[in-house]
């Protein structure tokens, strides 16, 4: 694990926070070698409906970090966090966008509309 007080770690460490704020969630994601069993956990979160959970799923989608590298993925989850309230899924949303096709951005929200449907499902 990269130390936050290592050369390499505090440059990481800098660039986390003044995108995220200090978040130790997320400082975990980016600095922790087990992320791909953080983001199981996140996952398990995210269909509780947990928006801090979708808003980081989103982010670990967005940055590749514990699952593959999936702009459509981050929107999905940007867009749930950011319809719970989430105000730094709505921001991350609006960013994300800029670096998407037309394309990806519709089936992004296709599959985000759908996923907002399920929620709304009555549990068996």
């Amino acid at each position: 694990m990269i130390h936050p007080f290592d050369a390499s770690g505090a440059a990481l460490y800098g660039t986390f926070t003044s995108r995220w704020g200090d978040n130790p969630r997320l400082i975990y994601f980016a600095m922790n070698p087990l992320v791909p069993v953080a983001s199981k956990w996140t996952r398990l979160a995210t269909e509780q409906g947990y928006a801090p959970a979708q808003a980081d799923l989103a982010y670990l989608y967005e940055q590749g970090k514990g699952v593959p590298l999936d702009y459509v993925n981050a929107y999905v989850w940007y867009r749930a966090a950011s319809s719970a309230g989430d105000k730094r899924a709505e921001a991350k949303l609006k960013e994300l966008a800029h670096r998407m096709t037309p394309r990806q951005i519709s089936i992004a929200t296709n599959r985000a509309e759908e996923l907002q449907q399920r929620a709304w499902l009555p549990k068996d």
